[in-house]
Formats: C-alpha cells, structure tokens, sequence
C-alpha cells in the first residue's frame, strides 16, 4: 500500500519534468519542421511536373491522333475523286458533266 503511494506521488511529480530528449527534440523540431515542409514542396513540384508532362504528352496523342484522321480524310476523297472521273470515262469529275 504504502508502495503504490509512493509510486502515484513519483508519477505525479514526473508529469511536469522535461527530459533531455524532449529538449533535444524542442532544439531541432524547428528544422524537424522545415525539413519536412520542404520535402512536401518538393513531392508537390514533382507530381505537378509529372502531371504536366503527361498532359502535354496526352493532347501531343489527340493532335496526333486528328492529324493521322485527316490525312486518312484527305487520301479518301483525293482516291475518290479519281474514281469518280475514271467513271464518267471523260477524266472529268461527275459533278461537272451536264445530264
């Protein structure tokens, strides 16, 4: 009994008192801080790049993709009107042949 006293009242003056590692992390925890403030700034920097660079690489894939869609466009017509004129066998095209 007399034991658990003792034990409670230590414990209770403890609940105050700063450790030497509490005071050696209160030196530090400033640049603790900025460290890590600055490693958060850079893993933003860099997932903002990443991002960028896949966007440009993505809209590069569109203008890409809507080039190769008009060259296919343009050879299509440009084949059709040879057949066309081929058709009306006078080399002209279709459209100007009177009926």
């Amino acid at each position: 009994m007399e034991y658990r006293r003792f034990a409670t009242r230590a414990e209770s003056s403890l609940i105050n008192v700063v450790t030497p590692n509490e005071l050696t992390m209160q030196k530090y925890w400033q640049a603790q801080h900025a460290v890590t403030k600055l490693r958060h700034e850079a893993m933003i920097s860099a997932m903002e790049s990443a991002i960028e660079a896949s966007a440009r690489s993505l809209v590069s894939e569109i203008i890409q993709g809507f080039s190769d869609r008009l060259d296919k466009i343009e050879r299509s017509s440009s084949s059709t009107s040879v057949v066309l004129s081929n058709i009306s066998g006078s080399g002209q095209p279709l459209s100007s042949l009177s009926p």
